[in-house]
């Protein structure tokens, strides 16, 4: 049986304060003190389930630059990693 916040022995450990992924999130998450938008909740599941995806700026601008009409592959582009 799983245990749950409503069983009467439910206790928080240090352990569970603990989180070693999306530091750069999780420290933005934690200092956020503004109302909540769709945005901050989209941050907030993503987080939670370890799946949030953080581009630096060099990548977001590279992936930019594709254009919507080309049709060939620039492996410029692609092999930059």
């Amino acid at each position: 049986m799983c245990k749950t916040v409503f069983n009467s022995d439910f206790r928080i450990t240090k352990e569970d304060l603990k989180f070693d992924y999306q530091e750069s999130l999780t420290k933005k998450l934690d200092c956020n003190s503004t109302d909540f938008d769709q945005n901050t909740l989209n941050e907030i599941v993503l987080w939670k389930v370890n799946r949030y995806a953080e581009f630096d700026s060099q990548l977001i601008s590279l992936i930019n630059s594709v254009k919507r009409n080309e049709t060939e592959i620039d492996t410029e582009k692609t092999n930059i990693f």
